[in-house]
């Protein structure tokens, strides 16, 4: 009987007579064996005799094994095939555990004439028109960030979460905006723990600061005083 034509893998592909074969050799070696080994043991042959009491339960048991492993593995199999038949077909793309896109956050920065410094005790710089990739302060063996962890770029949901977050660090907030995130990304309640961060949008909240806007290659929101 042919097989019908594929549009995307041609005709389809049936199993090759060497791959029958083989699998026909492995099961009448199988049988060879245990029909040896009977043959051994009904043997008149004094040789044999001796044996028969040491070989017959390990033989008895192997050929019992045998026979379990084929009946079940076609139970198996059937069970499976059962199972199959209800299923809904999907179509399934590779995971991707890190995100390839970058998303949107919000976060708050100190700064200085060399530029932007995190707020806390952060070892992760924030050169400018460099993606540094996040460290980790506690264990320098692992890729951050971790669950377990607190390493990573922190950053929040929204604005008005960061907002929420500022008061006690107030009289050291210079600069806040919005950052784009990418890598291993861990979400948490209020924002996100992130490998790799870099400003998009930078807010100057003190004067002085319009230097970061082309030391950074992103747009500056200033205060008009006008």
């Amino acid at each position: 009987m042919s097989l019908p034509d594929n549009p995307f893998f041609g005709k389809m592909r049936q199993k090759s007579k060497i791959e029958t074969a083989l699998e026909e050799n492995l099961k009448a070696e199988e049988q060879k064996q245990l029909e040896a080994y009977q043959r051994m043991l009904n043997s008149k042959n004094p040789v044999y005799a001796q044996a028969q009491a040491f070989y017959s339960p390990a033989i008895a048991a192997y050929a019992k094994s045998l026979e379990y492993s084929q009946s079940t593995s076609a139970a198996v199999l059937n069970e499976n095939i059962a199972k199959l038949k209800d299923a809904e077909a999907v179509k399934l793309s590779k995971p991707m555990p890190d995100h390839i896109a970058t998303l949107t956050a919000y976060r708050a920065w100190r700064a200085t004439s060399q530029g932007l410094v995190p707020l806390g005790r952060s070892i992760n710089n924030w050169l400018p028109k460099r993606a540094e990739r996040a460290t980790c302060c506690r264990v320098a063996s692992h890729r951050a960030p971790v669950r377990d962890c607190e390493c990573g770029y922190w950053s929040f949901k929204s604005m008005d979460l960061l907002q929420k977050a500022l008061p006690d660090y107030a009289n050291n907030v210079a600069v806040v905006g919005s950052v784009e995130i990418w890598g291993r990304v861990i979400e948490c309640e209020n924002g996100f723990r992130s490998e790799f961060a870099y400003p998009k949008e930078l807010w100057l909240v003190k004067p002085g600061l319009e230097f970061l806007s082309w030391e950074y290659g992103v747009p500056v929101r200033m205060i008009d005083k006008s």
